[in-house]
């Protein structure tokens, strides 16, 4: 058999490039060291002296930064002094070129003139484009021929722009991945404060209810003692342990007034307007003491009724 073709081995490159650049994204999931491998395999694959995303691609902007860039020693590049850019007329119109353009760009040997202030790091061929991210704004993906003059082949700028699709879909995903995050630990913190504010709420709640000098009173559905205050075991002589559980008129009216009385929380148990009511209750030790009452039917959040809350005044004297 012959030897491939130079247009064979080209495509095999090709292939190779992106199989390489598709484990790569599969195997990170951090967005910094996602894009930092990228780089540095596009550094490897096409022989350049600096691989790197700007951000943000913006011909309007101010300045402009490097904040991922793979370099060979010998050529840092501006990633390499963690510094802001300002922009200039030149670089705006590369921006400027690089969003109405299709296909990369080529800078340099063969293509548009570089920019001036690439001469301060040593950039002698560029290849570039715009990439967009599915959320923010566009980045900009580039090469730099530093040791040399280079005219980059058709088959290399088919493979870049092969590769820039790629990064930026997996850009797009790692940054979409992170707004959520972040989004997630705002809602978390709303939660935990709003969870600590009801808690403080609850606490003074329960603070008034213990040491209001008004009897506090909860009964569900069907008349029996949830929970009271230490008022009205103060003033009853039983204890909530004692009776919690306990159907509240055989335990606390005179027989002669259980029917009225259970009419009357029927009727407030299906009513949520706020009632007035006076009746007796019975002590302890045997002694009448006529209670003045406040009363609300609860309902939880599906609107169902969870039982009756009543407040009593002792207006015997």
């Amino acid at each position: 058999m012959g030897s491939p073709s130079k247009s064979q081995v080209d495509e095999l490159d090709i292939l190779r490039g992106v199989e390489t650049v598709i484990t790569t994204i599969k195997a990170e999931r951090d967005t910094e060291k996602l894009l930092s491998e990228i780089c540095g395999k596009v550094l490897e694959i096409f022989g350049c002296d600096r691989s790197w995303l700007l951000f943000p691609c913006d011909p309007d902007a101010i300045s402009w930064s490097v904040p991922i860039e793979r370099a060979v020693p010998a050529f840092p590049g501006a990633s390499s002094s963690e510094m802001a850019v300002s922009m200039t007329p030149d670089v705006a119109e590369i921006f400027r070129t690089a969003l109405q353009s299709e296909s990369p760009v080529v800078y340099g040997p063969g293509g548009l003139p570089l920019a001036e202030n690439t001469k301060g790091f040593d950039v002698r061929s560029q290849l570039s484009m715009a990439i967009y991210p599915r959320v923010g704004p566009p980045w900009q993906f580039g090469l730099h021929q530093c040791s040399h003059d280079r005219e980059w082949q058709d088959t290399e700028v088919k493979l870049f722009r092969i590769i820039g699709v790629m990064t930026a879909e997996a850009l797009g995903n790692t940054l979409l991945v992170r707004d959520l995050e972040a989004a997630n630990r705002k809602l978390e913190q709303r939660v935990r404060d709003r969870t600590a504010e009801l808690e403080a709420e609850k606490d003074f709640a329960e603070s008034l209810v213990a040491t209001a000098q008004a009897i506090v009173l909860l009964l569900d559905t069907r008349g029996r003692i949830v929970r009271f205050n230490p008022y009205m075991e103060e003033i009853t002589g039983y204890t909530l342990a004692e009776v919690q559980g306990q159907d509240w008129f055989e335990t606390f009216l005179p027989e002669p007034e259980r029917p009225r009385i259970r009419e009357v929380f029927r009727r407030a148990i299906n009513d949520v307007h706020a009632r007035g009511n006076v009746n007796t209750i019975t002590t302890r030790d045997g002694r009448a003491r006529l209670i003045e009452w406040y009363s609300k039917t609860l309902k939880g959040a599906d609107d169902t009724v969870l039982g009756l809350l009543a407040v009593g005044h002792d207006v015997t004297r």
